[in-house]
């Protein structure tokens, strides 16, 4: 998805968070092996198998379905969502270098817009009608390749996806609108701060284009 603009998925069986750990016991040390999987977490592998299952199962529902089961307007509450958390982290010290969010938060209102329209038309589509089947799910499939800047992200050309990508500080986390975090992570710690304000401007023009 950071480089081509496809989605994936991710399904996993995981511990129980009600537990108050950061993750599974033996987690990256020496004793994550094969005998401990068969000895102790999945002995006759049931859960690899009913994981197995699950994404066979939304792999055939998926190529089965006429329209592509892909909701837009949860990808505008996610893009609102990201914005609201990029804002609380840097909207004022943003703002203090006379950078605004009037851009952003105006290509999120159109986005959210244009999937309401799409799937307003997706609910009346003639499911007869192959050219109008075909052209919902062109549009559908484009969505998530329209983030996809082909210079890439700033020092991390290779990840081009100006919305989701791995967080650059974190190797355990990601991050919204990286173009921007990474730009403003320590940025009144850096010697060259000028030119990182520049790098804000350019995240921040690149988000307005491809939102």
């Amino acid at each position: 998805m950071y480089r081509i603009g496809v989605p994936g998925l991710d399904i996993r069986y995981t511990y129980d968070n009600s537990l108050g750990i950061s993750s599974y016991p033996t987690y990256h040390t020496a004793y994550e092996t094969l005998y401990l999987m068969e000895e102790f977490i999945d002995p006759t592998f049931t859960h690899h198998l009913a994981t197995g299952r699950v994404m066979a199962e939304l792999a055939r529902n998926i190529s089965d379905s006429l329209i592509i089961p892909f909701n837009c307007n949860d990808y505008a509450t996610k893009l609102n969502e990201s914005v609201a958390s990029l804002k609380s982290n840097y909207e004022e010290d943003m703002k203090n270098k006379g950078i605004t969010f009037d851009t952003i938060d105006s290509a999120v209102v159109n986005f959210t817009s244009a999937a309401n329209a799409l799937h307003n038309t997706i609910n009346t589509v003639d499911r007869h009608d192959i050219l109008a089947v075909r052209a919902v799910n062109d549009q559908l499939m484009s969505v998530e390749r329209a983030f996809i800047d082909p210079l890439g992200l700033p020092d991390r050309q290779f990840l081009r996806h100006i919305v989701f990508a791995p967080s650059s500080t974190n190797s355990y986390s990601s991050a919204t609108f990286p173009g921007i975090v990474d730009a403003m992570f320590k940025i009144d710690e850096d010697p060259n701060e000028d030119e990182r304000w520049k790098t804000v401007e350019i995240g921040r023009a690149s988000c307005r284009e491809r939102v």
